[in-house]
C-alpha cells in the first residue's frame, strides 16, 4: 500500500516522457497518477493541511478526525484467525479519545467530520450477530453525529454524505483542467458503448455476463453493420489498475457500462464521467442516491439508466437503445459532463491553485460549513 499512497496519497506519478503514446492518453503530463481507488482518506488529509483557514480548537467551526478508518479495516480483510476485537481495537481507541475532548464534549460531534475511504458496509459489522466482515465502527453511539463522508453511503443515514471516489487526474492549476477538457471534448469516440470489467461467473445475481454477452455479440456484427460498436476490455488480473489502459478506452466510448460490482458504486463511473464517457447505470444506488454535493440532481443530463432486472432477464438490447438516443443529445451530455460537472469530481493536487473551479475537495467543504451552520441554527 505504500508506494499507492506516495505523493500526498495520489501514488506514483505517471512518466509519459518516454511514450508517446501515454502522452497522447493522459494530458497534460505531470498530473496524473497511480492513485489507488481507496486513497480518499489520505488524499482529504493532505488537502486540509494545506487549508488557509486552518485554527485553534477554540475557534473553530469544524473538526477534522484524523483517523483513517479505511486503511485500518482493510488490514484484515480476508486475513483468518483475527477476533472481532482485534478488528475494532483502533476504532474503540479512537473513540476513547473523543470522549476526552473538549471540543467533541461541547457538541457530541454536531461540528465533527469523518472522511472513510471504504464503503459504509465496511464499517456496519453487527457487534452482536457474529458476522466476521469489517468493523462496527457506525455503530458506535459517538459516531451517530458525525458527518461521515464516505466513497459509498448508505442513503437512509442521514449523517452519511457520498463523495466522488478518487480518480487517477490531480490538476495543479485552471490550465490543467481545461486543457483536460480540451483534450477529453475533442476525442473521436470510435466506439458507441464499452465495458471495461469482469464477469462474475460465480455471481448469479450480477448482470455482468449478460452485458458482455450482449457487447461481443455486438463486436462480432461490427464485420456486417459499422455501427455495431460495443468494446470489452477485460480486467482480469491487475490491467485495468494502468490508468493508460481505462482511460484510453474511455475516450473512445460514447457510453460507458457501469454495473455494480461488489457493492453499487465504482470508482469506474468517476474515471468515465472526466473522460466525457456518459455513464450506463443499472442501479439507482451507483451514483443517484450517493452524490448530492457533486452530481446534478437530474440524473438524465449525464447517465443513462436501466433497470438491472431488465438486463438480466434479456428484455433490453442495450446496443439498440443506446444507438436510439440522437447524436445531438450525446454531445450535448458529455460536453456537459467535460465542461461542467468533471471539474467537481477530482482531488486537485495539495499545493494546487483553482480559482476558475471549485474541485471534489472544496465542493466537500463548503458543502460541510453549510451543513454545521444549519445544524447550528
Amino acid at each position: 500500500m505504500c508506494e499507492f499512497l506516495s505523493n500526498s496519497g495520489m501514488g506514483k506519478l505517471i512518466d509519459t516522457s518516454s511514450s508517446l503514446r501515454d502522452a497522447e492518453i493522459v494530458y497534460p503530463s505531470g498530473v496524473w497518477h497511480t492513485t489507488h481507488q481507496y486513497a480518499l482518506e489520505v488524499l482529504f488529509h493532505e488537502r486540509l493541511k494545506q487549508y488557509k483557514c486552518l485554527s485553534s480548537p477554540d475557534v473553530a467551526d469544524l473538526f477534522y478526525i484524523p483517523y483513517y478508518g479505511g486503511l485500518d479495516v482493510m488490514r484484515w480483510h480476508f486475513v483468518e484467525n483475527i477476533s472481532n476485537s482485534q478488528k475494532d481495537q483502533l476504532g474503540q481507541e479512537l473513540v476513547n479519545w473523543l470522549r476526552e475532548q473538549p471540543a467533541w464534549q461541547r457538541r457530541r460531534g454536531l461540528d465533527h467530520v469523518l472522511v472513510l475511504g471504504k464503503i459504509t458496509w465496511d464499517f456496519r459489522r453487527p457487534p452482536e450477530d457474529g458476522a466476521s466482515w469489517g468493523s462496527s465502527l457506525l455503530w458506535k453511539d459517538e459516531m451517530a453525529n458525525i458527518t461521515k463522508l464516505l466513497i459509498e453511503r448508505e442513503p437512509w443515514q442521514k449523517n452519511e454524505v457520498g463523495i466522488p471516489h478518487p480518480t487517477f487526474f490531480h490538476p495543479r492549476s485552471d490550465m490543467d483542467v481545461k486543457a483536460w477538457q480540451n483534450h477529453a471534448a475533442s476525442q473521436k469516440r470510435r466506439f458507441l458503448v464499452s465495458f471495461a470489467g469482469q464477469g462474475r461467473p460465480n455471481q448469479p445475481e450480477s448482470i455482468r455476463s449478460e452485458l458482455i454477452r450482449q457487447c461481443l455479440v455486438s463486436s462480432k456484427k461490427k464485420q456486417i453493420n459499422m455501427n455495431s460498436s460495443c468494446h470489452f476490455l477485460n480486467c482480469t488480473g491487475f490491467r485495468c489498475d494502468d490508468p493508460t489502459i481505462t482511460m484510453k478506452v474511455f475516450l473512445e466510448s460514447e457510453f460507458c457500462m457501469q454495473p455494480s460490482g461488489d457493492s453499487p458504486t465504482r470508482r469506474s463511473v468517476f474515471d468515465s464521467l472526466i473522460s466525457g464517457c456518459i455513464p450506463v447505470l443499472f442501479d439507482p444506488f451507483s451514483a443517484y442516491f450517493q452524490y448530492p454535493w457533486h452530481l446534478p440532481e437530474d440524473s438524465k443530463s449525464y447517465s443513462v439508466f436501466f433497470r438491472a432486472e431488465d438486463v438480466k432477464a434479456g428484455k433490453i438490447d442495450l446496443i439498440k437503445e443506446l444507438r436510439r438516443i440522437p447524436a445531438v443529445t450525446r454531445e450535448e451530455m458529455r460536453l456537459r459532463i467535460i465542461h461542467d460537472i468533471m471539474p467537481g469530481l477530482v482531488y486537485a493536487r495539495p499545493d494546487a491553485r483553482l480559482e476558475e473551479a471549485d474541485d471534489a475537495f472544496v465542493i466537500s467543504l463548503k458543502s460541510l460549513f453549510a451543513r454545521v451552520s444549519q445544524r447550528s441554527s
